[in-house]
């Protein structure tokens, strides 16, 4: 047999057919495709079996509710204790308040400046930071505002900040709400 038979060049090796490689649930059904899956005809590359990296979502900087760094450690210092547990050092700052979103100021409004204020900051380890439920209660809320006010205005008659038009109007609202 100098030649194959004819049939023998144009049959095609068999495969088995593609199957999922998460399994479903047995709530889901499976989808119903037109077409069937099919291999594809490009070779494989290394690149293309590794998961393509998203990129990182931009965090703005734009936000008005974000506190000013530098006023911060004019009134609190460098390095900070935590406003809870004095023993720890801070590493965040906490909105006392929020950030005005339960008080129906969402990103787009101007008013939500007053929520950078340096009254709405209070020096807090991450551990409290994180975990603690107890810093939304009212009367917490109030107790820590206070603490609040007597280190600012100490600052304040030391030299050390000046008070911005948006801190008076802090004071105002947090007044007017019963902080």
């Amino acid at each position: 047999m100098l030649y194959p038979k004819p049939h023998r060049l144009h049959r095609r090796k068999v495969r088995k057919p593609l199957r999922r490689l998460t399994p479903l649930r047995r709530s889901q059904k499976p989808l119903k495709r037109l077409t069937p899956l099919r291999r594809s005809t490009k070779p494989l590359r290394r690149q293309s079996l590794l998961r393509a990296r998203s990129k990182p979502l931009k965090r703005s900087s734009s936000d008005r509710a974000a506190f000013d760094k530098e006023a911060l450690a004019s009134i609190w210092g460098e390095y900070p204790q935590c406003l809870i547990s004095p023993k720890e050092d801070a590493n965040d700052y906490h909105h006392t308040l929020g950030r005005g979103y339960i008080h129906g100021f969402n990103r787009s409004r101007a008013e939500r400046k007053i929520f950078a204020s340096v009254f709405n900051a209070c020096p807090i380890s991450r551990r409290n930071h994180n975990g603690f439920a107890f810093l939304n209660d009212h009367r917490v809320q109030k107790s820590i505002i206070e603490a609040i006010y007597d280190r600012v205005m100490k600052a304040v008659t030391l030299g050390h900040y000046e008070l911005q038009p948006y801190d008076f109007a802090f004071l105002r609202w947090s007044r007017e709400n019963g902080f």
